[in-house]
């Protein structure tokens, strides 16, 4: 997923993007798991549900929670 957050100092703006970069090999992990073993897989983060979401859509994962507490997960 991706943030981009802005910052304003006085008459100064900053714009920052951060973004989560998923692993040559999880597409295909997710695939067998899913596939071959029959799992039933699912993403529980803290993340806001547009970042979740990007990244559960890199990687083939359909069942998304985001902006979960520590606790909710």
């Amino acid at each position: 997923g991706e943030l981009v957050s802005v910052l304003s100092i006085g008459e100064n703006y900053f714009l920052f993007r951060f973004h989560d970069t998923v692993r040559k090999n999880i597409p295909a992990l997710v695939h067998q798991l899913k596939d071959r073993f029959k799992y039933t897989l699912f993403i529980l983060t803290g993340d806001h549900q547009a970042n979740a979401d990007l990244v559960a859509n890199q990687v083939g994962i359909t069942n998304v929670f985001a902006n979960l507490t520590p606790e909710d997960k």
